[in-house]
């Protein structure tokens, strides 16, 4: 090439990886492995050091295990590791240190970090949830995810996280995990995060129970607070009573999502009364997230109630059956309640705004299905803002129980 081709393919090349780099370097995993321990503390404490400028770019950080576990079944704690000859820090205590000054100094590195998501172990160490909430409270990380499905340390302890605008957690109920005192730990956090919107919570439990927390479990308390703001609430296998405490910080909340709602005798609503209650104190949705077959005439008479609602998803990934009444549902929906809402819906068929449109069929290459293909065809050509059709095959979805 010639010295201006040269040059100009330089500065190409110069853009494509300045475009490139901050994606490709966005996303920091930490995986503790026993057979791997030093090379991990060599790779934060590049990060610390800035001898990589990845430090520069990370957005996100994933925290799969701070412990070495060599494989999944076999979780060695840190007490372990001082068995291991071959590994040059001997000293159980030292490689300790070490991990944690290195993993403490490569995080507080990181300044532009938005979302950290952590898998808890109940062989973590001792320092391990203080260095963590450290970490998304003087950098105000502004997203954070836990699951507790491997347990967790009984040491829990959180700090002030006020910079949270999005808190999800999951699996509460597992072995290994004391449920009481995450639940006050985490109610906790939510009460120190005034700019919390996004709001996620899992709770695990199997079947109906009182023992599983109830959503005010979560809530503040204190009298005189001003209410949350929360726009987005996602409730799994989680008990509902939605009482005046609760409702009082569920005045802004705009997307809502039940899935395996437990209803007891206890502080344990059904969905039913959840969307009665909701119409009643005019709580607008703009987003419904159902499983489909939790959808009856009280959430059809609620989405009727008011215009706004921009989303709704009815569900069938986890639980598929068809019955009478599902099919009576879906009739008055579509004949009853879609014309009401059409002006606003963003992704409901028959909708000139609708820009996606998801629909389930039971087997899309049996003739019996064709009918509906062809409808399908003919709804999209006709909806001039629609990008994105998917056509899920029911027959190939795996089904529960």
């Amino acid at each position: 090439l010639d010295p201006t081709c040269n040059r100009t393919l330089r500065l190409v090349c110069h853009a494509i990886c300045s475009a490139v780099e901050p994606l490709a370097l966005s996303h920091l995993s930490i995986d503790v492995k026993m057979n791997t321990i030093n090379e991990t503390i060599e790779k934060l404490e590049a990060y610390a050091k800035h001898r990589t400028r990845a430090t520069d770019y990370v957005r996100t950080v994933s925290i799969s295990s701070l412990c070495p576990a060599e494989r999944p079944s076999h979780w060695p704690t840190w007490e372990y590791m001082a068995g291991f000859v071959g590994n040059p820090r001997v000293h159980r205590l030292q490689v300790e240190d070490d991990f944690q000054n290195a993993l403490s100094a490569a995080l507080f590195a990181l300044n532009s970090v938005r979302a950290l998501s952590w898998c808890t172990h109940r062989y973590d160490p001792n320092w391990a949830f203080g260095t963590i909430s450290a970490y998304v409270t003087i950098r105000r990380v502004q997203e954070l995810s836990i699951s507790f499905t491997a347990g967790c340390h009984p040491n829990l302890a959180f700090l002030d996280m006020g910079g949270l605008h999005t808190l999800c957690f999951d699996d509460l109920a597992r072995p290994g995990v004391d449920n009481a005192s995450i639940v006050v730990a985490l109610a906790t956090v939510i009460e120190n995060s005034p700019d919390l919107e996004n709001l996620s919570i899992t709770t695990g439990s199997c079947g109906v129970t009182n023992n599983a927390p109830t959503l005010g479990d979560f809530f503040p308390k204190r009298l005189g607070r001003p209410p949350m703001q929360l726009k987005s609430l996602s409730l799994h296998t989680v008990r509902i009573l939605l009482d005046a405490t609760t409702l009082y910080h569920l005045r802004s909340l705009e997307s809502l999502s039940i899935h395996f709602n437990i209803t007891t005798s206890i502080q344990g609503q059904s969905l039913p009364a959840i969307w009665k209650i909701l119409g009643t104190e005019s709580i607008h949705l703009k987003k419904v997230n159902v499983n489909i077959v939790d959808v009856e005439d009280e959430l059809l008479d609620y989405l009727s109630s008011y215009e706004g609602i921009r989303d709704i998803t009815f569900d069938n990934n986890e639980v598929i059956y068809s019955t009478t009444e599902a099919n009576v549902f879906a009739s008055r929906f579509f004949h009853d309640v879609l014309p009401r809402i059409a002006g606003t819906l963003e992704k409901i068929a028959q909708c000139k705004q609708l820009k996606e449109l998801t629909v389930s069929v039971v087997d899309l290459i049996q003739s019996h299905s064709q009918d509906v293909v062809s409808c399908l065809e003919q709804t999209a050509a006709i909806l001039p803002k629609l990008v994105r059709l998917q056509k899920i095959n029911v027959a190939t979805v795996p089904q529960i129980g």
